[in-house]
């Protein structure tokens, strides 16, 4: 089971448009704060404020910072949208093309609401068996927070990997946060082009796509004249802002379980063991007498989720794991940023959904909040509609819900 794609890079657009406008409602009004203070909670820095990045040219020009601390060439798009037409308050669309481990990658901005993604295609040709496939991604999203990795249909007809890692900004986000992200997803790029290259080693090469045609100099991801852009602002070269060290850049307030359950509504438990799936290191915070998403926290990596048992391993029959298998990898499409998955090679059969996002910067308490009640409506959501498809309607019902997944 594919999801098909028309054009590698409009329509990873078009796709994060439609799921950004479709969180609407009290999730994406949870999300949007104003412009607040963070204050400094790293080693090294004093006690200071910065505040919060809450316009997409504020967020766009960062995110160039952000590049060109870590020597990563980016061509920068032009003023029009995927399609040519004029760029909406509403559109989301990619700013910037990058080339990362020979792959052809693009970060798209989002701006209602406000977000960031990377989004790249691996350059090897899925041939063979789709259920193995679909087993590797699988393993691949259950083991790592990023990037999210899904078996596509590129306009050739031809099997590929969508690789994306999504960051919401619609509560602001400081400029710690998009290096931190910026990192972790470039990282998390080189990692599965590893991974993918030796599971894969057979798999036929695709040609690069040409670059994109270089913008008019200093035309900034906004359609004006950027001051930040410099001569240099295809390539992200020596004529780019001031970018400062990332040591320099000041963090939040760290996250904690205690942080945690002071912003969730209702009555909570926090809980100091691993989980199941060894994402929770630091612990994870409960919600009690409700059926809601898990917050865990595991190496500076923040992740909502929840979970039901199908069974045990040894007996769902090897055609049922497959078709789970699949139809998380069709939901996993969508371009929230919330993965699915199956676990169960040994003990229970568990199907889980999540939302990563990278804390090591920290958050002020009004973006946690904001960034919890988003992630946790669209946890719920994603994973409710999932529960439905498997069992035909139902919510829950015979399956066993599992909390610690």
């Amino acid at each position: 089971m594919f999801g098909r794609r028309r054009d590698k890079r409009a329509q990873a657009a078009q796709k994060a448009q439609a799921g950004q406008a479709g969180r609407a409602g009290e999730a994406g009004r949870a999300g949007r704060a104003g412009r607040a203070p963070v204050s400094a909670g790293s080693a090294g820095t004093a006690s200071s404020t910065v505040a919060m990045l809450t316009d997409a040219a504020e967020v766009s020009a960062e995110l160039r910072r952000a590049l060109v601390r870590v020597g990563c060439d980016f061509t920068q798009q032009g003023a029009e949208g995927a399609d040519g037409a004029a760029v909406t308050d509403a559109d989301t669309r990619a700013v910037l093309l990058l080339q990362v481990e020979d792959m052809d990658a693009a970060v798209l901005l989002g701006r209602s609401p406000l977000s960031l993604v990377l989004s790249a295609d691996w350059d090897g040709v899925l041939d063979g068996d789709a259920e193995e496939h679909r087993r590797v991604l699988n393993d691949w999203n259950a083991r790592h927070t990023v990037p999210r990795a899904v078996a596509v249909l590129d306009v050739d007809g031809d099997a590929r990997v969508h690789l994306d890692s999504v960051m919401d900004c619609s509560a602001g986000v400081g400029p710690a946060q998009v290096d931190e992200w910026v990192r972790r997803a470039l990282a998390g790029l080189s990692q599965v082009t590893e991974f993918l290259d030796e599971q894969f080693p057979d798999a036929a090469r695709v040609e690069l796509e040409d670059a994109a045609e270089e913008p008019s100099e200093g035309a900034d991801a906004e359609g004006g004249e950027d001051p930040d852009a410099g001569a240099d602002a295809d390539t992200g070269g020596s004529d780019a802002p001031d970018t400062a060290d990332s040591t320099a850049l000041v963090a939040g307030d760290p996250v904690t379980l205690d942080r945690i359950a002071a912003v969730v509504p209702g009555e909570t438990v926090s809980i100091k063991e691993n989980g199941a799936s060894g994402r929770r290191g630091n612990g994870y915070v409960r919600t009690v007498g409700a059926a809601a998403p898990d917050i865990a926290l595991h190496d500076g990596t923040l992740t909502v989720t929840t979970g039901a048992a199908f069974g045990d391993a040894g007996e769902v029959p090897a055609e049922a794991l497959d078709w789970l298998r699949a139809v998380c990898g069709q939901v996993n499409t969508d371009p929230d940023g919330v993965v699915s998955v199956v676990t169960g090679d040994s003990g229970d059969v568990i199907m889980t959904s999540a939302l990563h996002r990278p804390v090591g910067a920290g958050m002020n308490d009004a973006q946690l909040a904001a960034v919890l009640a988003t992630a946790r409506a669209q946890v719920g959501v994603r994973f409710d509609g999932l529960v439905a498809e498997v069992t035909g309607g139902s919510t829950g019902g015979e399956l066993g819900e599992v909390t610690d997944a």
